[in-house]
């Protein structure tokens, strides 16, 4: 963190299933989202940041069973 086009995210996951990853600006504005499959364990899957402009995002990743947020820089 920062990053440019691509980043690398790792989450520990107690339960195996589909999760929900939302990507929100600093004014909280959905940005990109999209369904991953965590399994129980150590997960990693890579994040385009696409189009996104530099800046300070929030990602939140979260079934409904639980949720966690945390931030990212965009730096080209």
């Amino acid at each position: 963190n920062p990053f440019g086009q691509f980043t690398t995210i790792m989450v520990e996951s107690l339960t195996s299933g589909q999760f929900t990853f939302e990507v929100f600006n600093v004014v909280g504005k959905k940005v990109q989202d999209q369904t991953i499959q965590l399994t129980n364990g150590t997960n990693q899957f890579t994040f385009d940041a696409g189009e996104l402009p530099n800046g300070t995002y929030y990602y939140s990743l979260g079934n409904g069973q639980g949720r966690v947020t945390n931030t990212f820089v965009i730096n080209r």
